[in-house]
């Protein structure tokens, strides 16, 4: 994943040369589809001013920044504090002193990657291909029914028929990201096997980044769009 690459690069660098390796995040951000429509889908309801009001809290004398637990609002919080920095809103320096405490700068930088960039990447990773915990919805009735509860069986069918349709479809045509693509049909799978409906409803979105400009998919994503739709109802 290049996010990975690129939020490495954040961390093993210094504070003074960090900007563009911000810059970096959000470049990778913009140009992927299958993120764009990730961070998209957490941005949904979510409060930006308040909910970085309420990242801070007191730590003895000072103030000191802290993450939510959702994973969405994770990515949504640290996606819109990267553009901050990146056009300036925020200072970055300024940031990194009032929020994390310590005696030197670079310690403070060190704790930043620690408690902020390592989790907003593990938090897009939980988010597009692992096992997540519960989280709070954030947009509503779009992310909806976090609970994991039993697939009808003929759903559960139709869906391996689906999935197994699609991995032929995708070799057969050999276009688009066939490694992620099938990562992402994992997903699916493992999401409809253990009625994980926010994992597959996120991993429906991605399917759809990665091979929505072809056609000779659209039918099988109509199929997946009707899959979750007749699941949240089930």
């Amino acid at each position: 994943m290049q996010l990975s690459g690129a939020c490495d690069a954040l961390s093993n660098t210094k504070l003074i040369l960090s900007a563009p390796k911000i810059a970096g995040i959000l470049a990778v951000i913009a140009s992927n589809e299958v993120l764009k429509e990730l961070v998209s889908e957490c941005m949904k309801g979510f409060e930006y001013p308040r909910d970085l009001e309420n990242s801070f809290y007191r730590f003895g004398a000072k103030v000191r920044f802290k993450l939510p637990q959702n994973p969405q609002k994770i990515v949504a919080l640290i996606v819109n504090l990267f553009f901050d920095f990146d056009d300036g809103k925020i200072s970055f320096v300024e940031f990194i002193t009032a929020s994390f405490p310590e005696y030197r700068a670079d310690d403070n930088y060190k704790l930043f990657c620690k408690d902020v960039v390592a989790p907003f990447l593990e938090a897009v990773k939980s988010l597009l291909f692992k096992e997540s915990a519960p989280a709070v919805g954030v947009g509503g009735a779009e992310l909806l029914d976090e609970r994991a509860h039993a697939v009808d069986g003929a759903i559960k069918q139709n869906a391996e028929r689906l999935f197994k349709e699609l991995r032929e479809l995708i070799r057969q045509h050999a276009v688009g990201d066939i490694d992620a693509s099938f990562f992402v049909i994992d997903g699916l799978g493992y999401a409809v096997e253990t009625g994980d409906f926010r994992l597959m409803r996120i991993s429906a979105i991605a399917i759809k980044a990665l091979l929505r400009d072809y056609r000779v998919f659209a039918p099988a994503l109509a199929e997946i769009e009707d899959l979750i739709k007749r699941y949240s109802i089930a």
